[in-house]
């Protein structure tokens, strides 16, 4: 799905169940961090947006990361986040940015973000023919 806005296309998402309403959806934003003074790095940030809280996992691409909830979060909202991700019901949502980003700098991202992703906000009409041709690609 392509929308304009991110959380529209979400909502969108959502509302034409697209998104399933027992499927999580991860929104994942990535930026180019400087490492040192001649190298960056990509950073990724995955945010779970349910009942208005916001929560984070963020990383280098290629390290492992784990889940942390917001202050105010309780323990059902963590618990089933984790659970939608070891169920396998979620989705994820990005746009044109993060999904230029991550094709240049992380195949194997990437490829998981093409795999599971269903909302893409934002795209340029040649980042919507790389993500078709990502699709092709992964058959």
């Amino acid at each position: 799905m392509i929308g304009d806005n991110i959380l529209t296309a979400i909502s969108v998402g959502r509302d034409s169940e697209l998104v399933g309403p027992a499927q999580t959806v991860i929104r994942v934003d990535a930026e180019l961090v400087s490492s040192d003074s001649y190298a960056q790095r990509l950073n990724v940030t995955y945010s779970l947006e349910e009942e208005g809280q916001k929560s984070n996992v963020s990383g280098d691409s290629r390290d492992s990361v784990s889940y942390k909830a917001p202050i105010s979060s309780n323990f059902s909202t963590q618990s089933n986040f984790v659970k939608s991700v070891q169920e396998r019901k979620y989705a994820f949502a990005c746009d044109g940015r993060t999904f230029d980003l991550i094709r240049t700098h992380d195949r194997a991202l990437l490829d998981r973000i093409v795999q599971r992703g269903k909302i893409f906000a934002r795209m340029l009409p040649e980042q919507k023919i790389q993500l078709i041709e990502c699709m092709k690609d992964l058959g």
